[in-house]
């Protein structure tokens, strides 16, 4: 099924949902959003990401990293370009771990209805979305090249 089926479908299913130009927002949510409606490398290379360092739960969308300027220098210029938001990046000491996060329940219900993005921890549900294998060679690419960036690993014996 084509993205920008997916997305009309999932906006047509919300009544509350408001429209200002491209972005998208609900009533009781002054944050509006861009929902893609067609498949870029960005966009699967935050596919990716979430499948990899990913977390889906509380209704916050959260990135995990131990690298400070990958959040400022990757993942937070690629949630700007892609869903036109800021995110939100806390430094947990006890973990040595840096969190890149939104709370807008219209983008997590985005990424759990339309992108298929498992609620919860996304490693312990994930499975390959029904359209990976539909995408073209290029938008397939950022998605594993992001998911192995995540969890991949090269060891030389």
């Amino acid at each position: 099924m084509e993205l920008e089926y997916r997305v009309d479908e999932f906006i047509s299913k919300i009544p509350f949902i408001k429209r200002k130009g491209d972005f998208f927002y609900l009533k009781r949510s002054p944050y509006p959003v861009l929902l893609p409606k067609k498949y870029t490398p960005e966009l699967c290379r935050l596919i990716g990401m979430m499948h990899g360092d990913g977390n889906m739960s509380g209704r916050r969308i959260l990135i995990t990293d131990s690298s400070k300027e990958y959040h400022l220098f990757v993942i937070h210029p690629l949630f700007a370009q892609v869903f036109g938001i800021k995110l939100n990046l806390f430094h947990d000491k006890n973990r040595n771990s840096f969190y890149s996060y939104t709370k807008n329940s219209l983008l997590y219900n985005y990424f759990s209805e339309v992108l298929e993005i498992p609620k919860g921890s996304v490693r312990g549900s994930l499975k390959l979305p029904s359209y990976i294998e539909s995408l073209s060679d290029e938008n397939q690419a950022a998605y594993i090249g992001d998911l192995f960036d995540s969890e991949g690993c090269v060891k030389s014996r």
